[in-house]
């Protein structure tokens, strides 16, 4: 039997298919895990055959791929867009705060998503190295916040980079992990002194 051609949806109702895939695949991977979901259930979510569903996506890594790059471009990109339209006369105060609330705002909306992608790629290196050189792109934005800030605008890519990892381990401690014996509250000012500190010693 010949392999099946995967076909780039042009009209309408063909786009609309490839979309239920997408969302059907996403709801399924964060509610099951990447390992815990396979192509049948999500074929009977979106409403389509296996085989239609296959007509658009070579296998289910490549299902995992569009989803999360769809999760991303939708909820990550407008809040990194957002941050990049704060005003330069602002304090560096108020712009880190802004940053973390904007991280948490990322990890609440979906709560299960960030932390599924992290766990996924820390298992397939496929799906890391393509989420890694994703991540890339919306780390640059976010550093050209900092870096075009009278505050910071000396500052190293590498002391931004800690800034925004420290951010994501917020976001996820709020969402996923919730230890018990750690004040949120208390933990995000700490984040907040933290990062101006480092952003803004030599």
């Amino acid at each position: 039997m010949g392999e099946i051609e995967i076909r780039k949806p042009q009209q309408k109702r063909s786009i609309e298919k490839k979309n239920k895939i997408i969302l059907a695949g996403l709801d399924l991977f964060i509610k099951h895990g990447y390992y815990k979901t396979n192509t049948t259930e999500i074929a009977k979510l979106a409403g389509v055959s296996v085989g239609t569903l296959y007509s658009y996506f070579a296998d289910k890594k490549d299902i995992y791929i569009a989803a999360f790059e769809y999760y991303l471009n939708t909820h990550a990109l407008p809040i990194i867009n957002q941050l990049a339209e704060i005003p330069e006369s602002i304090s560096l105060k108020i712009v880190v705060e802004k940053m973390i609330d904007a991280f948490l705002a990322l990890y609440s909306g979906t709560k299960n998503a960030m932390l599924e992608l992290t766990t996924t790629m820390s298992i397939d290196p496929e799906i890391s190295t393509y989420f890694c050189n994703f991540e890339s792109e919306y780390f640059l934005k976010f550093a050209e916040v900092l870096q075009k800030h009278p505050e910071t605008s000396g500052c190293t890519i590498e002391k931004i980079y800690l800034s925004y990892t420290l951010l994501d381990l917020l976001g996820l401690e709020k969402t996923n992990y919730k230890h018990s014996h750690i004040d949120f509250d208390i933990l995000k000012k700490e984040a907040a002194r933290m990062i101006i500190n480092s952003l803004t010693t030599p």
